[in-house]
């Protein structure tokens, strides 16, 4: 009950800072030139204020499914739904058969209890590696994180945390075919999902040269295989499975480059009045590249505190391949959206604040989050 309290605060608080954003600017409907006419059914204030962005993707999903063709525009791939792994809207698709509920309230109403479940097993996970009043910590922390805006919205961001929590914990307690399946789960919801199977790797060669484990080598055989069932229907479904690739790189611009921060930071110093990744009517380089920094700077912080906890390995190796992927991403980078992902950096904070520390972080980090959540939804100044 404890920390889902602490998650129902954090929500209610996010909310109502959505909701009224909403109302009182109206006019931003998310991601420019993303045709979505359905979602105007979803009425006033509540599909202006929390179905926007990428939500909109993802509900497209699940109410038309995926793309049998991917159309050129002459010798370019132009946005479409394949860029988007399926757990998400499958799920989403799946509880409107059952209820009848609409897209949009299916995915909001699921994406709440996700991330509600994602709450409880970080905190059940805190108390066995620190206690209980650090578990409440780490929770309140979790759930109040700037990145924890996402929440509000259907992004599958709170989907992945609790897969990911729940398979960390299950690698933490030696249950592997439980650890797997989450894992596998995960990385057919979102690619960050894929540094778990590094995870699985590294808890499962612990449990092999310590006890001879070899039922430990079944977590890091399931944990990919929901992101390579993605690529064989897609292989089946449009006839390549590269599309997932082409379709994020080409439409969404989407690319790994070991130069990415190097021309984040010059994009910000030289060109600070630039659209983020090139894209017109996207917010200007100077705000993103700047969140961008902030969050460097935290991860810098939190990973040298996460590190000190002496947290499992496995903890270390999803954390770290989390940041590595959206560090050297040219659409990501560490916005806190990307960081909460890597959630252990969060949680390493509630082990180590205290006090009036503690507080003052909390108060910090509710503020941000309100804050992400009027500037996403209101204003075309930040990507969520």
């Amino acid at each position: 009950l404890r920390p889902a309290a602490i998650y129902l605060t954090a929500r209610v608080v996010g909310l109502l800072a959505a909701v009224a954003t909403g109302i009182l600017h109206p006019g931003n409907v998310g991601t420019p030139g993303l045709p979505a006419p359905w979602l105007q059914s979803a009425g006033v204030p509540l599909g202006r204020s929390l179905l926007v962005w990428d939500s909109r993707w993802y509900l497209d999903i699940a109410r038309n499914g995926y793309p049998s063709a991917i159309h050129h525009a002459g010798s370019f791939v132009p946005m479409n739904g394949s860029a988007f792994l399926p757990l998400l809207p499958e799920t989403i698709r799946a509880l409107n058969d059952i209820t009848g509920l609409s897209f949009g309230v299916s995915g909001l109403l699921l994406c709440s209890i996700y991330a509600l479940i994602g709450a409880i097993v970080i905190w059940a996970l805190c108390r066995d590696l620190w206690g209980e009043a650090a578990a409440t910590r780490a929770c309140a922390l979790f759930c109040f994180f700037p990145g924890a805006f996402i929440f509000n919205f259907v992004y599958t961001e709170a989907l992945l945390v609790a897969l990911a929590a729940g398979c960390l914990f299950s690698l933490y307690r030696q249950r592997w075919v439980i650890a797997g399946v989450l894992a596998g789960l995960a990385t057919a919801t979102h690619a960050a999902g894929l540094a778990l199977v590094f995870a699985c790797a590294w808890a499962a060669a612990v449990a092999l040269y310590r006890h001879r484990d070899w039922s430990a080598l079944s977590a890091p055989v399931l944990a990919p295989m929901g992101f390579l069932g993605y690529l064989a229907y897609l292989q089946v479904h449009t006839g390549s499975f590269r599309t997932f690739f082409i379709s994020n790189a080409q439409g969404f611009g989407e690319r790994f480059s070991l130069a990415a921060p190097w021309t984040r930071l010059t994009d910000l110093v030289g060109n600070p009045s630039g659209s983020f990744a090139g894209a017109p009517g996207w917010p200007p380089s100077s705000i993103m590249e700047t969140i961008n920094l902030v969050g460097l700077a935290f991860f810098v912080v939190a990973v040298v505190l996460l590190v000190r906890s002496r947290v499992p390995g496995s903890f270390l190796w999803y954390t770290g391949v989390v940041v590595f992927l959206n560090l050297f991403s040219m659409l990501g980078g560490l916005h806190p959206r990307f960081l909460l992902a890597a959630f252990p950096l969060v949680i390493g904070l509630g082990n180590w604040l205290r006090g009036v520390w503690y507080q003052a972080t909390l108060v910090v980090f509710g503020s941000l989050m309100v804050a992400l959540t009027v500037a996403t939804v209101g204003t075309m100044l930040v990507v969520p």
